[in-house]
């Protein structure tokens, strides 16, 4: 019977393969006692809901060949169990096995990294238990850089990218054709945002940063299963503001944009402007305008239309005042993060909701009918967090509740669920590919995608097993209602911040939510709508130059790095940081701390001289002296630099760490000489107020 199913299995996959039907591929890395690691690839192939046929191919070394186990898979959440059958044999017999004994396993899936274990009982192919580690294959389906992308670096000032937040495409486009203004610029394309549609996690995938422990400053740690608060670094800034070369720093002047936005808001804009044409340092300079959000947020249309006319003025002043000192035309790229609907709304009452249904909203998630969440401000979406393999069982409670529009969730990131009022269907993800397929579940189409698979199949665009690139769903649906939601959906719920929800809600316009104490002053000055959801008036931004000669008709926002290069804006990093990440069970208690520390010497003479780091971590005491927990000694060569930055690793610092307490980080840089003697010395102090869970400090 193990005979006929292995045969099964293999025919299978080899009909699979000759009809080129899609596969999911880690590429992986296996690791077995008394063995070189190997280089592993899996593939799946889907087989119904949530079984697969799996393939575990080992790389043969030199001349031996490639060792191939097949077998069957079920993904469950985001664990994936696999069980390869081995079948009786000759190379059974020379291992000394008795007989045939299936090999089983399980991997865990987070986002694109693949963590996994595989038992062998009877040391079939030479080990009993082997490790795998790697990643989701995804292919760079990127496009092409323009010829003016410019590089950055030391050239002399020539471009400035404005970076605007929650500035609509429609409303842009509208005021360019009816008000002409803009008009030195090429036509505006649809910046189409991450989701949730919120301003940190879209600047970070915009400007290429790492993502961050949640959607928000405010977010629901999933290794503790709690709401972390808002660190001092949050206070001054998120990670994308610090590297900025202009922004509005004072924190009075940001919390009275939101009393007098628009009065205070155009004159901090109009003043940057005005400086920022005097600009020296780098070839391309970054400047950040949140004014232009709490405009919408606060005033509505009238004032941000006012606002827009105002920029145009102050981009032309700016461009003349450039032109005058350089005697050339300033280069000038606008980009927006997401729209924003302009429609002050109705709050949902989620809790109510919920508990009706047998559900409750928790700080803690401690049981399957609980659920968690956090907001800081009034958006129109809501990130829940739940057990595992409740997400299906949550979504089917939400989408009654009045004002949701899609409930979406996420299973091992090859398949995304959508629940609405109107019906259920979910994306089913190729990494391979790079493409998705689609499939109506129940009820109606509730994203009305049936119609794009139409028209894509129609140009010849589907494969066999009706599989669409993420390039062709982007294009095809930039003015959809929904647009490029599969990638947005799937990105959302794994790679796009380190502590991803099961569950997100997407509000129609009209309907908001709110927690705590901004729920209840909301009303105290009144507002004018939101952002955060998923459909076309929430998403799409704003992305336009003066100066390309082919402008695109839609970026996403992982794109923007392929038409302006962003060295400038990496390199200005803070002088030091660090960041914290727990390992991604909750039984370990150790993680990984890395220290990131700027070189301002990698500009000088003493340039290309070695560099030698020790670094220190102390327990910062109040009446005792500092308690060292580590210090080590770096060579140049055992670190790896990312622009003007050494990232440092320093795991053994984790496991000392406690909850609640201060620590401070040390580095000191010392430049040596060829005959190894110190002619300059860089030192950084760090202070770190430590409460678990993900955190960066700078």
């Amino acid at each position: 019977m193990k005979t006929l199913l292995a045969v099964a299995l293999l025919a299978l996959t080899a009909s699979l393969s000759a009809a080129v039907e899609p596969a999911q591929v880690f590429a992986l890395r296996g690791r077995s006692a008394g063995a070189p690691p190997r280089d592993v690839r899996l593939e799946l192939y889907p087989k119904g809901w949530d079984s697969y046929v799996v393939k575990r191919i080992t790389k043969g070394r030199s001349n031996a060949p490639d060792q191939v186990l097949v077998g069957a898979a079920r993904l469950k959440g985001r664990y994936l169990g696999v069980r390869f059958h081995v079948t009786e044999g000759v190379e059974n017999q020379l291992n000394g096995a008795g007989g045939a004994s299936d090999i089983t396993g399980v991997y865990r899936i987070d986002g694109r990294t693949v963590l996994g274990v595989l038992r062998n009982p009877t040391g079939i192919h030479g080990w009993s238990q082997c490790y795998d580690k790697g990643w989701v294959t995804e292919p760079d389906a990127t496009p092409a850089r323009p010829t003016e992308f410019s590089p950055a670096g030391d050239a002399p000032f020539k471009r400035v990218v404005l970076c605007l937040d929650g500035l609509p495409y429609r409303i842009m486009k509208k005021l360019r054709e009816s008000e002409g203004l803009f008009a030195e610029f090429h036509e505006p394309a649809r910046m189409i945002t991450v989701f949730p549609s919120l301003s940190s996690i879209s600047w970070n995938t915009l400007l290429a940063l790492p993502p961050e422990p949640g959607y928000q400053a405010v977010y629901f740690s999933n290794r503790q299963s709690k709401t972390m608060g808002v660190t001092l670094r949050k206070m001054k800034g998120s990670r994308f503001q610090t590297r900025m070369h202009a922004r509005h720093t004072g924190i009075i002047g940001h919390g009275l944009a939101y009393v007098l936005p628009y009065r205070l808001g155009t004159k901090q804009l109009g003043h940057m402007l005005h400086e920022l044409a005097l600009h020296e340092g780098s070839r391309t300079a970054f400047l950040y305008g949140y004014q232009t959000d709490p405009i919408a947020h606060m005033d509505g249309l009238e004032n941000l239309e006012k606002v827009i006319r105002d920029l145009d003025g102050y981009v032309k002043d700016m461009c003349a005042t450039y032109e005058a000192k350089h005697g050339e035309k300033l280069e000038v790229v606008i980009v927006s993060d997401h729209g924003h609907t302009l429609q002050s709304g109705e709050l949902v009452r989620l809790s109510k909701h919920l508990k009706q249904a047998g559900w409750a909203v928790e700080k803690k998630v401690k049981k399957n009918n609980q659920c968690a969440f956090s907001s800081a401000g009034i958006l129109s979406s809501i990130a829940l967090h739940c057990r595992e393999a409740q997400e299906s069982e949550l979504a089917s409670k939400i989408v009654s509740m009045e004002g949701v529009d899609v409930v979406t969730f996420d299973v091992g990131g090859q398949q995304q669920f959508i629940y609405s009022a109107r019906g259920v269907a979910r994306f089913v993800y190729d990494a391979s590919l790079d493409a998705y397929a689609y499939q109506v579940l129940q009820g109606a189409d509730p994203l009305g995608y049936r119609a794009v698979y139409a028209q894509l199949a129609g140009e010849g665009k589907l494969t066999q097993g009706g599989f669409a690139t993420g390039r062709d769903l982007l294009a095809a649906t930039m003015d959809h209602p929904y647009p490029d939601v599969a990638h947005r959906i799937r990105v959302g719920h794994t790679s796009l911040v380190r502590n991803p929800a099961n569950v997100i809600v997407s509000l129609r316009p009209g309907f908001e939510n709110g927690q705590g104490l901004v729920k209840a002053t909301a009303g105290l000055r009144g507002r004018s709508g939101t952002h955060g959801g998923l459909d076309q008036i929430n998403s799409v931004g704003t992305f336009m130059t003066n100066y390309l000669s082919e402008p695109p008709a839609v970026i996403r926002a992982e794109d923007l790095r392929h038409y302006v290069d962003l060295a400038d804006y990496l390199r200005n990093d803070p002088p030091i940081e660090a960041t914290v990440l727990p390992n991604p069970t909750a039984e370990d208690s150790g993680g990984e701390m890395w220290v990131e520390f700027r070189d301002d010497r990698l500009r000088t003479p003493v340039a290309n001289l070695e560099r030698r780091f020790t670094v220190e971590v102390k327990r910062a005491r109040l009446l005792l002296p500092d308690k060292r927990i580590t210090q080590r000694t770096f060579t140049q060569a055992q670190l790896k630099r990312e622009h003007e930055t050494w990232l440092i690793p320093l795991e053994e610092a984790f496991a000392e760490f406690q909850n609640g307490k201060t620590y401070k980080v040390r580095v000191k840089m010392e430049i040596l000489s060829a005959g190894g003697n110190v002619v300059d010395t860089q030192e950084q102090t760090l202070k770190m107020a430590y409460r678990g869970s993900d955190q960066t400090f700078d």
